[in-house]
């Protein structure tokens, strides 16, 4: 399947995360591993999965959106727990020629996903919670 991706070393690539022996999830498209394999040559060391494939029931309990680049096999989390980790994987994504036109950042992962018929062709968007709105002043008594 892939030089550096396999099924036994990389298990979050390859398995859904609800463990239901009866999972729907697709395996990740032979695209979305070419182009994982160009990234990692790229930046020059290994990348870890933290999410790949999900079934619709893994992807609503992990909070997915409805079009989710999971869903089809052709989107995946790769772990940079820090904010230097973050950087040097979003440096690598964006390089011309960019290999992977949808990208989210989270506080732990960078998502990386493929161009689908559902979904925007070119997006970049975050995970962190929004903050809420300021407190309205009570009314003077």
């Amino acid at each position: 399947m892939s030089p550096y991706f396999t099924p036994e070393g990389d298990a979050k690539l390859f398995r859904c995360g609800c463990g239901r022996p009866e999972c729907s999830a697709p395996a990740p498209s032979q695209t979305l591993l070419d182009r994982l394999e160009l990234l990692r040559h790229r930046i020059g060391r290994s990348l870890r999965a933290t999410s790949g494939p999900r079934c619709p029931f893994w992807n609503t309990h992990e909070g997915g959106a409805r079009t989710s680049d999971h869903l089809t096999g052709e989107g995946v989390d790769l772990e940079a727990a820090t904010s230097g980790a973050r950087d040097e994987l979003l440096e690598a994504i964006y390089t011309k020629p960019r290999y992977f036109p949808r990208v989210g950042i989270g506080s732990s992962f960078v998502h990386v996903g493929l161009e689908g018929p559902e979904r925007p062709p070119r997006l970049t968007w975050t995970y962190y919670p929004k903050p809420a709105p300021p407190a309205k002043p009570a009314p003077p008594a």
